[in-house]
């Protein structure tokens, strides 16, 4: 899924969903190959952790990460939305 030509990834974790913004904080690999643990979805390859919640850094393995960034979802009848700043 993309918004404003910006890849998302649609997670369901645990019941809960939380939509983030595609790209690691460090060299923006795609996190959709990540793993995810006790609401931390960790880079495929440099294995940094971002809080599903927030994007924020749950470990720095590494200089120069940035969080990631994450929408705010709503759920109305079936359907899934994300609200998006402008």
């Amino acid at each position: 899924m993309s918004v404003d030509e910006k890849e998302l990834l649609i997670i369901n974790h645990q019941n809960n969903f939380y939509v983030i913004a595609n790209e690691c904080g460090h060299f923006g690999v795609p996190l959709e190959n990540g793993t995810i643990d006790n609401g931390i979805i960790y880079c495929s390859r440099h294995r940094i952790g971002f809080d599903l919640s927030t994007g924020d850094i749950t470990n720095r393995p590494w200089e120069g990460c940035e969080p990631v960034k994450t929408y705010q979802v709503e759920i109305r009848e079936n359907q899934l939305g994300i609200l998006v700043e402008e």
